[in-house]
């Protein structure tokens, strides 16, 4: 079997944290082997930079931690799960089918994103077998072209020349990951993301107070101060905003009245579009 046939076999898992990403692996693949690829697994579900790191293994831990939070995190990362039964199937089929995997792996992944940083924790911490997987790090490609903040940038004319640069963890590798894993779970705070090129826990000041500095005492559509807020933290080379938290802390900046909102909704805030309308900081 050739290394192509290998990488596209259907006895090969691909993991990776976003849908689109996933998407062009089934694309790519199913391009050269004329049929569907299903062996392609997507994390983003988990939302892994959110919460304690021992709770991404652990569905019913995960949904109570989840709902224990204020203004509706729960609500905001899983929409359309009312009484968690969804998410608690998902998280828990999701590692199941990873720890029963009898066939080759490969991690798809950005060092510089928050989420698939979070999850690689996870995963060294609950998979033995991590030292036979294949990891694809997208921000560290060797072509300027082919180097992406995060997953869901990859096309699938970048598949290809992604996969050459594939590699294995090290022994000394794994070991930091478990260093890493339990100074971040002494310090659990509420969500994780990088600091001067670390990753470390973040307050919920932290996440505001990065909010806040987008908002003036003038009026500014919702959508532009999110995709400034988005756009000042990847020009920095990391991605640690994800779209979720974003919504979440503007819905409980709002309720603590420390900004104001203003713009037509044709149901509760943030249902129908979530950066729908104006908002100002509260003078």
């Amino acid at each position: 079997m050739s290394d192509i046939d290998d990488i596209i076999s259907p006895d090969r898992l691909h993991i990776i944290g976003s849908d689109s990403g996933a998407g062009a692996i089934k694309f790519y693949a199913g391009k050269i082997r004329q049929k569907p690829l299903y062996s392609v697994l997507s994390y983003m579900g988990l939302n892994p930079s959110f919460g304690p790191l021992e709770t991404l293994t652990s569905p019913s831990k995960r949904a109570a931690w989840a709902r224990s939070q204020s203004h509706g995190l729960f609500e905001t990362l899983w929409p359309e799960d009312s009484d968690g039964t969804k998410t608690i199937k998902f998280i828990h089929d999701f590692w199941d089918q990873v720890r029963n995997w009898n066939g080759a792996v490969t991690v798809w992944h950005s060092s510089r994103n928050a989420e698939d940083a979070s999850f690689l924790l996870a995963l060294a911490n609950s998979i033995d077998r991590i030292i036979e997987f294949d990891f694809v790090d997208v921000a560290m490609l060797p072509s300027t072209e082919l180097k992406f903040v995060s997953t869901g940038e990859c096309r699938p004319q970048d598949i290809g020349a992604a996969l050459n640069f594939a590699y294995r963890l090290k022994p000394e590798n794994i070991e930091e990951l478990s260093s890493k894993y339990k100074t971040l779970s002494a310090e659990t705070s509420i969500c994780r993301g990088f600091r001067d090129g670390e990753l470390v826990e973040q307050s919920l000041e932290e996440v505001d107070c990065n909010i806040l500095r987008h908002i003036s005492a003038d009026w500014k559509q919702l959508h532009e101060v999110a995709t400034n807020i988005m756009i000042s933290v990847w020009d920095e080379g990391y991605a640690n905003e994800p779209y979720y938290t974003l919504i979440w802390r503007l819905r409980s900046l709002i309720a603590k009245n420390k900004i104001e909102r203003r713009g037509n909704s044709t149901g509760p805030l943030y249902q129908d579009y979530p950066l729908k309308g104006d908002v100002r900081l509260v003078s």
